[in-house]
């Protein structure tokens, strides 16, 4: 049984090339593989080590 409390959970997603952080949701990350980087455009792969707790930076999805 899967457990979907943790889906509306948000994360930090860093870029590697410029290091901002979007926040997402646990349940957005689970379903996709890569994201735009809303600061420079490069595709980010999401993968566990661009993760992060998120800080409250005003960044937003």
């Amino acid at each position: 049984m899967i457990d979907h409390s943790l889906n509306d959970n948000e994360i930090g997603v860093l870029c590697p090339g410029c290091c901002y952080e979007t926040k997402k949701k646990v349940g957005w990350v689970k379903t996709h593989t890569q994201m735009e980087c809303r600061n420079c455009g490069s595709i980010v792969d999401i993968e566990s080590r661009n993760f992060r707790a998120p800080r409250n930076t005003g960044a937003d999805d």
